[in-house]
């Protein structure tokens, strides 16, 4: 995709990653781990990471686990969440998938994503687009999801035709 299409889809994510997260972005989340060709249903633990140094990217999980809260119905997948610190990711965390907050060291995430079939969400493009995470979320204004594929096949993670065909790809 050309750099300006880039551009483009960084506005309406990036406005939205700086409001706090929402219910809804939870549910898209939840939407998109259900369409992983592998998955099967049944219950799900999303590791939050955060930088413990980075208040907006404390703050930000904060937000996350408190909507999941005990646990949470998302479609045929029940959420529960947990916290983990992104210094924690060397020791590769026993999850089925990352939602990564703001300013989280990419590199670091890279290194733990390649090649071990954790999907890594995030409501942040940039960390698609230019980072180690394969998909942004964003609610407002509209749903909008985007997957980078270079990370989508350097992790391992694959998704159903079907919902291929309604995203967007960097």
């Amino acid at each position: 995709m050309p750099l300006l299409g880039v551009v483009c889809l960084l506005a309406p994510l990036q406005a939205d990653a700086t409001e706090p997260p929402s219910l809804r972005d939870i549910e898209i989340a939840g939407q998109v781990l259900a369409f992983q060709s592998d998955h099967t249903g049944g219950g799900m633990t999303l590791g939050v990471v955060f930088n413990p140094d980075s208040s907006a990217s404390r703050s930000e999980a904060e937000a996350i686990l408190g909507l999941i809260g005990r646990g949470l119905n998302v479609g045929k997948i029940f959420l529960t969440a947990r916290a983990i610190p992104q210094g924690a990711l060397r020791d590769r965390p026993d999850v089925g998938a990352l939602l990564v907050t703001g300013d989280v060291d990419q590199a670091l995430l890279r290194t733990v994503l390649a090649g071990h079939h954790l999907l890594c969400l995030t409501r942040h493009l940039d960390e698609v687009a230019h980072g180690a995470c394969t998909v942004a979320i964003c609610s407002k204004p509209a749903v909008d999801i985007v997957i980078n594929d270079a990370n989508a096949t350097a992790a391992d993670v694959h998704f159903a035709t079907a919902f291929r065909m309604m995203v967007r790809e960097i």
